[in-house]
């Protein structure tokens, strides 16, 4: 009779217990997912101190691991993510963060390459349009205009 009543009271009982850890454990799974999620992305713009050119969310190093649970920690204190970069740039310093900022000296790194680009194919376009007036020119010299040490050569060669 006691195993009965036990088991009665196991199939009340468990239904309900057993729905509501679910509903609990899906919603901390998702919040769990998005925090993960939102490590890693702030973690790719965060370079590793050992890899150098590396995320530290890509990098295997402990430190960049180290530098990972840290980031995690901040994440979990409620931090925003530019509070987040900023608390990395005044630990570590702005060589810390992958992207620089643009602004400052920082603003020549998003510049200089459209620059050099663009004059770049100035310097070409200069030189293509000059090219053909140079060939004419040239097969325009007479003998007597010819540098002697040529006109030695060509004497030498046809003799």
């Amino acid at each position: 009779m006691r195993g009965s009543i036990f088991i009665v009271a196991l199939v009340f009982v468990l239904p309900a217990e057993a729905q509501e850890p679910e509903t609990v454990k899906a919603d901390t799974v998702v919040e769990v997912e998005r925090t993960s999620d939102r490590a890693i992305a702030l973690g790719k713009k965060i370079r590793c101190p050992v890899c150098q050119g590396t995320p530290i969310s890509e990098s295997p190093s402990t430190s960049a691991q180290d530098m990972m649970k840290q980031l995690r920690r901040l994440l979990d204190e409620g931090m925003s993510d530019e509070e987040i970069i900023e608390w990395f740039k005044a630990r570590y310093g702005e060589w810390a963060i992958l992207e620089p900022s643009r602004e400052g000296f920082n603003l020549l790194v998003w510049v200089l390459p459209f620059v050099a680009l663009l004059g770049g194919m100035v310097l070409w376009r200069i030189n293509i349009s000059r090219e053909p007036a140079a060939a004419v020119s040239e097969g325009s010299t007479s003998d007597a205009e010819e540098d002697p040490y040529r006109k030695a050569l060509r004497d030498e060669v046809d003799a």
